[in-house]
């Protein structure tokens, strides 16, 4: 499988990129994927 990278912004603060990556990251997990956030 071909690691793959994506980065989550956003233009202030309260705009849900957390909300973002925890939902992308479950998804991914949830496909078999090996997950890493930081």
């Amino acid at each position: 499988m071909t690691p793959f990278a994506y980065f989550v912004t956003g233009t202030d603060t309260g705009v849900g990129k957390t909300w973002i990556t925890a939902s992308l990251a479950t998804f991914w997990y949830r496909q078999g994927y090996d997950v890493g956030v930081m």
